[in-house]
């Protein structure tokens, strides 16, 4: 598996399953634990049976330590931009009205 942080969230690609696309706007949570120091976790919302939202815990163990924490600091960033521009957008629809 290949994860890779974009701007629109998180890309795995696979042998099995090819690309994935993780959207930033259903990514709830990302970490890499400290008692675990190799595994990269995110939580991400997906859409269940009938448009229902159900959380899904994802989990990817990363040859390094590094990496993990590499990937999850990147994404706690990207997210944190997106949330904020997601913000100002919104505040800018609202005074264009």
């Amino acid at each position: 598996m290949r994860l890779t942080v974009t701007n629109g969230g998180l890309t795995a690609t696979t042998k099995d399953h090819g690309l994935t696309e993780y959207w930033a706007h259903r990514v709830t949570y990302c970490t890499a634990p400290a008692s675990h120091p190799r595994l990269f976790v995110w939580v991400y919302r997906h859409e269940g049976r009938r448009l229902r939202p159900e959380l899904r815990c994802h989990a990817a163990l990363c040859s390094k330590e590094s990496t993990a924490r590499r990937l999850a600091s990147t994404l706690n960033a990207r997210l944190q931009q997106a949330l904020l521009e997601f913000r100002r957008d919104k505040v800018s629809r609202q005074n264009a009205r």
